[in-house]
């Protein structure tokens, strides 16, 4: 199996490119036809995934912004 690239730590996840050949294609289509943002985009803002309540669109704003200040100082370091 090829390996790919993915920060997604749920290896249990179907879709997860562990479980299959096709990268991160079926969790993105997925995501993208329910409107929402796979989990990975929010838990490279923030690592306490229990703070993700709306995983649509807008909610992925709302997270970004909550947590805004932290993401910067990180990134800045």
């Amino acid at each position: 199996m090829k390996t790919h690239f993915c920060t997604c730590p749920d290896t249990t996840c179907t879709m997860h490119p562990a479980n299959h050949a096709f990268g991160c294609d079926p969790c993105v289509r997925s995501n993208v036809l329910k409107m929402e943002m796979p989990t990975c985009f929010f838990l490279a803002i923030h690592d306490d995934k229990s703070a993700i309540a709306d995983t649509s669109f807008e909610g992925f704003v709302n997270f970004f912004l909550a947590h805004r200040d932290e993401y910067l100082a990180r990134k800045n370091k």
